[in-house]
């Protein structure tokens, strides 16, 4: 007792020193640090500006310090645009649009009009990057419109490039962003951007767009070319760019070793080097690693590459198309693996992510659309505003809703009937299954008398492929069940004429359609569904397509179809 009562106040002493030396090195090194900031303080603008733009990543919001402790009429349009770029790159979106807000404004106010464009493109891009492609197609739009005006060649072909990628994304917009491109590839020709850090950065812009046409010789040549360029000025960032962008390609040229060697290059690239805005580089490589792991089996692999890409997601990535399609892929693995509670923690991520993403990209084709229809919607204003007869209108609305009426009972009438004898044939359809089955085996045997093995094999495999259900996959496609098949899509598609008795479009749309009705009559949480979700499970990748399919088939609506089932099901409860 005596020991321990001797040895406490050598004990609290002992810690009142180190408290001392913590504070005074705590004290001296803040103040440290404001000196730092202080003498940032006084440079000249174009000196900060250069600071910036050379800083490091993870240095935005120091440089933030600085320029809020100057005084607000000594910070330029440009300070505030370099800080919001940095951090733009730095994926911190919301402090980057402020930023670049407040630089617009100064721009503006100045009328600085090649200052007011550069800000529009890089406000646009940090929007595109952060997913708000709503607001990016406006200042892309706006930039292009300010840099033909005032003849700022450079600008233009920037905008325009990353405008094009833009619309690319979207299926009914390919045919213009490709037109768009083979444009503006001819006029980066003759510009003096060529072997420049801009031209690379148009280059792999363009060549998202010829990547999503599956124009893959041309994607492999403007890759070559600009990975040319990029190592002689040690871009690395493009260079890992056009490095994925090649493996893609190959990968999707069933050249897996190509594939491999290209997406390591990438991955090795992004790994030792801290590259700006990495975040779709890092998704890209990762999520292609782990296609062709899954394509090996190796399932377990592929999901550890996808875990890289989910454990690094912000609540702001999950908008972005790559992470829808990776937690489609992670289903995919789960599902192979037998885990089937896993599987479906992911399908219904993936069902609200997709939901969500169509309609962001439906907002986004208004816009793209807006310009083109302003023109025509004043004029419909404009007629709509002269045509004011009233009781003519009356009469007219009366006159028609009698027809409505009329026709919606005889519509009625007709839909039941054929929601009837739809019903009767799935019955009959399950019921003689084997049947089928048998009559269909012994038909496929007959026609192959007279043809070849190959025929054979590739009939055989087309079944084999129907059984799987690999109609319901998204990329489901001629090229893909060919490669199946083991057969080219030219063979294919003449032997799905002349064994099926259709084209290859309506043997996929009928196995679809067929798969849907026996589903939706037989699965009640099948028909609780959207028929956004039900047109996603069954491979359409829009609900208009499946509503015009389905429609094709069976001469009634999906809703129809399913409120009938529903009441049919309830009265026999």
């Amino acid at each position: 007792m005596t020991f321990f009562s001797k040895k406490i106040p050598l004990i609290i002493n002992t810690i009142t020193v180190l408290i001392i030396l913590c504070s005074t090195h705590f004290f001296y090194a803040q103040e440290a640090s404001v000196q730092i900031t202080d003498s940032l303080v006084n440079k000249s603008s174009q000196e900060l500006v250069q600071l910036i733009k050379s800083a490091k990543l993870d240095k935005a919001a120091f440089y933030e310090k600085v320029v809020l402790k100057r005084a607000k009429e000594n910070n330029t349009a440009e300070i505030y645009q370099e800080l919001g770029r940095r951090f733009s790159k730095e994926e911190n979106y919301e402090k980057a649009h402020q930023y670049l807000d407040e630089a617009l404004d100064l721009a503006k106010k100045n009328n600085e009009k090649r200052r007011t464009c550069v800000i529009s493109i890089i406000k646009a891009k940090s929007f595109m990057l952060d997913g708000n492609n709503e607001q990016a197609v406006d200042l892309y739009n706006t930039a292009i419109d300010i840099a033909k005006k005032h003849a700022y060649v450079t600008l233009e072909n920037i905008a325009t490039s990353s405008y094009i990628s833009l619309i690319s994304q979207m299926d009914d917009q390919l045919e213009k962003a490709l037109d768009m491109s083979d444009k503006l590839l001819l006029a980066l020709e003759q510009s003096s951007d060529r072997n420049t850090k801009n031209y690379v950065q148009m280059l792999t812009t363009i060549n998202d767009v010829y990547l999503g046409a599956e124009k893959y010789d041309k994607v492999i040549s403007l890759a070559d070319k600009g990975i040319k360029i990029a190592d002689s000025l040690n871009y690395k960032k493009g260079l890992a760019d056009l490095y994925i962008k090649k493996g893609i390609v190959y990968y999707n040229k069933d050249s897996r070793e190509e594939s491999q060697f290209f997406l390591d290059k990438a991955k090795k690239i992004i790994s030792e080097y801290a590259l700006d805005n990495d975040f779709h580089q890092k998704v890209r490589v990762h999520y292609f690693l782990a296609k062709l792991k899954y394509d090996k089996g190796l399932y377990h692999d592929a999901i550890d590459y996808l875990n890289i890409i989910v454990s690094n997601l912000e609540d702001e990535d999950t908008n972005k198309l790559p992470i829808i399609q990776t937690y489609y892929l992670l289903m995919e693995c789960h599902r192979e693996l037998g885990e089937d509670k896993q599987a479906w923690v992911y399908h219904k991520i993936y069902m609200e992510l997709t939901n969500a993403y169509k309609k962001n990209e439906g907002k986004t084709r208004n816009r793209v659309f807006e310009k083109e229809e302003n023109a025509a919607n004043e004029r419909i204003a404009l007629e709509k505003a002269n045509k004011r007869y009233a009781q003519i209108g009356l009469l007219i609305t009366f006159v028609l809703l009698l027809i409505v009426g009329y026709s919606f009972w005889r519509k009625q009438k007709k839909n039941k009937m054929l929601f009837n004898n739809l019903i009767s044939q799935i019955d009959q359809l399950e019921s003689h299954k084997q049947q089928k089955e048998e009559q269909k085996t012994k038909k496929i045997v007959a026609e192959i008398a007279i043809d070849d093995d190959k025929v054979d094999a590739v009939l055989k495999g087309l079944s084999k492929l129907e059984k799987q259900e690999y109609f319901l996959k998204p990329d489901c496609s001629l090229r893909t069940i060919a490669k199946k098949t083991k057969t080219n899509a030219t063979y294919l598609s003449k032997i799905i004429n002349t064994h099926k008795g259709k084209n290859f479009n309506g043997y996929i749309n009928d196995l679809r359609i067929e798969y849907a009705l026996t589903k939706l009559k037989n699965d009640k949480r099948f028909r609780s569904f959207s028929i956004a979700s039900i047109a996603l499970e069954v491979g359409y990748k829009s609900d208009k397509s499946f509503v015009k399919h389905f429609k094709s088939k069976t001469g009634i609506n999906p809703s129809y179809y399913i409120k009938n089932i529903e009441i049919l099901k309830n009265t026999a409860a």
